[in-house]
């Protein structure tokens, strides 16, 4: 199941796409106003954001651009007409379509389709767990629309560990892809652990994300909170 959020302020309208949208594979969460969509997305994970450029707190381009510097998640842009198009162009992002009003279901139902095929040909790039989201293609740490800041070790501690999650990873490896050195920086590298725990776990003294693997070393896999030995050879 599919899960979009619609922030359409036309409660008529809202209710028509909805009900032509739950025919088939989706879920959609309704919001009224931008103010409202925020508290959406930051409470659960979104496939695609279908939302009005004209809004009733301020319009479209304060959440657009909140959505692009805290999510990677596609948006369908719904334009007024006389809307100036080239200043869309210029706000909207490549994995972003606008679509000016009245337009028909199945025109919508199109572009989503053609959307969904898009994002199946792209890699990973967003990693999220609870409250936090991991861009990885910019490096940034999300708390819901919150930035959390990481120093240059803990931003390349939690890229390597991400891109090998479910892969224990010793010491020595992860010393020498964040510091280039050729021996484990057991003590330094505990440091690094111990300070990215604190700023991303809920609990750093239960981790859920970030684990220690005895005898293997550190392992990036969240939802599931790990003991005892794994059988792993790292990357």
């Amino acid at each position: 199941m599919k899960e979009i959020l619609l922030v359409e302020q036309d409660r008529g309208l809202s209710d028509g796409i909805v009900l032509g949208l739950v025919q088939g594979p989706y879920r959609v969460t309704q919001s009224f106003s931008g103010k409202d969509a925020l508290q959406n997305i930051r409470h659960k994970t979104f496939s695609l954001i279908i939302m009005s450029w004209k809004l009733p707190d301020g319009g479209g381009k304060e959440l657009l651009e909140q959505i692009h510097r805290t999510r990677k998640t596609p948006v369908i842009v719904l334009a007024e007409k006389g809307t100036e198009s080239e200043r869309l162009t210029k706000l909207i992002w490549d994995r972003d379509v606008w679509l000016m009003k009245p337009f028909s279901l199945s025109q919508l139902k199109g572009i989503i389709d053609v959307m969904w095929k898009k994002q199946k040909k792209l890699p990973k790039r967003e990693c999220r767990f609870k409250s936090i989201s991991y861009q990885m293609d910019r490096e940034k740490v999300f708390r819901d629309t919150e930035e959390v800041r990481l120093s240059n070790s803990e931003r390349k501690l939690l890229k390597v560990l991400v891109e090998n999650e479910g892969k224990p990873l010793s010491a020595s490896l992860l010393s020498n892809r964040i510091w280039n050195s050729g021996k484990a920086l057991d003590d330094r590298l505990a440091d690094a652990i111990f300070s990215l725990r604190n700023k991303l776990e809920e609990d750093p003294q239960r981790p859920e994300m970030i684990h220690t693997v005895w005898g293997k070393g550190y392992m990036f896999h969240p939802v599931h909170r790990i003991t005892g030995h794994i059988e792993s050879n790292p990357a």
